[in-house]
């Protein structure tokens, strides 16, 4: 089988003298080739939006994670204990006596106030 099949019958049907039917089919070939070209185009530059839209979530979750392990490392260093996804008080001060409940819900409660403006 050819490669060019329109082109090919378009040949074999027409007289050597005639090939007005070879001219349209080479404009409309053109005129799909520019449509493909176009619709290609188009895929070339939604992929680059898509690029541009996966590296700004991956600097936004690099980011997130520094902050993440920010608070981890604060927690670790005040004294609480990770249980699963729990942070548990383990002070023997009085200061952790004063607080009720885990180091962890205090210091988000505190930061969530804190960013609140309150």
């Amino acid at each position: 089988m050819s490669e060019t099949p329109r082109a090919d019958a378009a040949w074999n049907n027409s007289s050597v003298g005639d090939i007005s039917q070879l001219l349209a089919l080479a404009r409309q070939l053109e005129r799909e080739l520019a449509a493909k070209t176009a619709e290609v185009e188009a895929l070339r530059e939604n992929l680059k939006a898509e690029v541009g839209v996966t590296d700004e979530l991956l600097r936004e979750n690099e980011a997130l994670r520094k902050d993440a392990e920010r608070y981890r490392w604060l927690l670790d260093r005040i004294g609480a204990t990770r249980i699963g996804g729990f942070f548990i008080a383990d002070w023997p001060s009085t200061a952790a006596d004063l607080m009720e409940g885990s180091v962890a819900g205090h210091l988000d409660a505190a930061i969530d106030a804190a960013r609140k403006g309150k």
